[in-house]
C-alpha cells in the first residue's frame, strides 16, 4: 500500500488533466444549451452540430481587439450562422448578447471596485514612504 502511495504524485498529472478536460466539455457543453435556448428566443434555430463546429470559430473571431466585442461580434455571428437565420435576427442576437454580458461585467467589476480604490491608495501611501509596493500587497481573502 505505501509503495502504491509514493507512486500517486507521479500520476497527478493525468488526473488534473483530465479534470481540466471534464471541466471544459462540461463548460463547452453548457455554452452550447444556453446559446440554443437564447438564440431559440430570437427565432433563430441553430442545429446542436452547427453550434458545436462554429462557436469555436465564433470566439476565435471575436478575440480581435476591439471596444467591448461591439462589430466584431454581431458581424461573426452574421458570418458563421447566416444559414440559420437573417442578418437582422443574427446581429440583435449577438448584440443583447454582448450588452448582456458587458452589464454582468459591470455589476461584477462594481463589487471589487472598493478593494481596488483601496489598493491605490496604498501603493501610494507606499510610494509617499519610498517603498515601491505595500508589504503585503495581496492578502489572503481567508484572513481576518
Amino acid at each position: 500500500l505505501y509503495a502504491t502511495m509514493r507512486r500517486w504524485p507521479q500520476h497527478w498529472w493525468l488526473i488534473s488533466g483530465a479534470a481540466f478536460v471534464g471541466f471544459f466539455i462540461l463548460l463547452a457543453s453548457a455554452d452550447i444549451v444556453l446559446v440554443r435556448v437564447t438564440s431559440a428566443s430570437f427565432g433563430i434555430r441553430i442545429p446542436w452540430w452547427a453550434l458545436a463546429a462554429r462557436i469555436p470559430l465564433l470566439y476565435t473571431a471575436i478575440s480581435l481587439p476591439s471596444l467591448g466585442n461591439f462589430g466584431t461580434r454581431e458581424l461573426a455571428w452574421a458570418a458563421c450562422f447566416s444559414d440559420f437565420g437573417t442578418r437582422d435576427q443574427l446581429i440583435a442576437y449577438a448584440f443583447v448578447t454582448n450588452t448582456t454580458f458587458l452589464v454582468l461585467n459591470v455589476l461584477v467589476g462594481v463589487l471589487f471596485l472598493p478593494r481596488a480604490l483601496e489598493l491605490i491608495a496604498e501603493v501610494r501611501r507606499a510610494r509617499a514612504s519610498g517603498a515601491a509596493f505595500p508589504e503585503p500587497l495581496f492578502t489572503d481573502p481567508s484572513d481576518p
